[in-house]
């Protein structure tokens, strides 16, 4: 019988709502907006073969399929898997490319708007279709956003994260600043996406794999971008607002170490070639 899982990922865009109002009030604007979405959405492609053969993982993993939805300021992913794989751990895999996928939806936002997401990720069952969304599994995903992640961040519901993600996740990097699925202060996993940079440059590789420089460029402007979203964020005269960029200041220096004497790799890579170290 054909092995299921399944994963619901809930993503709000703060502050989208404030754009449609602003931004998107007819058609061509709606479809303008669209048109550079399914860059994103392309992507998801790209990144899936991508990462099925940099990794040697079985030919089977090809059945993985994503479905999607977005409603106002709201993004919806399901990834799923239904066949016939003799893998153990394959929700690993599953949650590494599901974390990667979610990392670029941060970074198109970010990049394109200055704007973060907050969201959830659950393993209860949802139905997504063309005009039909149920299940417990969004709505658990839904209420864990709202009332749990509170921070600019995607976190995974506590029954999805296991022993064999977190040892599949480790092989990655064996450091939870550095992992794909990373724990926070509060004892919740979340999605790092600022980490997911140094394993793959946001949108620079289709079809130029081999330019090592444009990557490398492409990965310093995004996180120049975050930084600049942080110096704005911690303006804010409303203290429930500026708390969520105190958080993400506080999670960027983790990643990103700032005081010249505990920098991993990556941070050495970045803040290395001429990255403000001031931030």
């Amino acid at each position: 019988m054909p092995k299921e899982i399944k994963y619901t990922a809930f993503i709000d865009v703060l502050g989208f709502s404030n754009h449609i109002e602003n931004k998107i009030t007819n058609d061509k604007e709606s479809q303008e907006f669209m048109q550079d979405f399914e860059k994103v959405i392309n992507y998801f492609k790209y990144e899936k073969i991508s990462f099925l053969n940099k990794y040697n993982l079985p030919d089977e993993l090809n059945g993985i399929q994503y479905d999607y939805t977005w409603i106002s300021d709201t993004f919806v992913i399901t990834i799923k898997y239904n066949g016939n794989c003799t893998k153990k751990n394959l929700s690993g895999p599953m949650i590494y490319l599901l974390s990667l996928t979610i990392s670029q939806v941060y970074h198109f936002f970010a990049r394109k708007y200055g704007l973060l997401l907050r969201g959830a990720i659950t393993s209860k069952y949802t139905f997504l279709g063309k005009n039909l969304i149920l299940g417990k599994g969004i709505a658990e995903a839904s209420k864990l956003e709202k009332e749990i992640a509170i921070y600019p961040r995607v976190i995974f519901a506590e029954d999805v994260i296991s022993d064999d993600i977190i040892s599949y996740i480790v092989l990655m990097h064996n450091d939870n600043n550095l992992n794909i699925v990373s724990k926070d202060f509060d004892g919740w996993y979340f999605v790092n996406y600022i980490a997911s940079l140094q394993d793959l440059p946001p949108m620079i590789s289709i079809g130029n794999e081999t330019n090592l420089d444009e990557a490398k460029s492409d990965q310093m402007e995004t996180v120049k971008i975050y930084s600049q979203i942080i110096d704005k964020g911690l303006k804010e005269k409303n203290l429930k607002i500026r708390s969520k960029y105190l958080w993400l200041k506080e999670y960027f220096n983790r990643v990103l170490p700032t005081d010249g004497k505990t920098y991993n790799m990556f941070a050495y890579n970045i803040i290395g070639d001429g990255f403000d170290k001031k931030r």
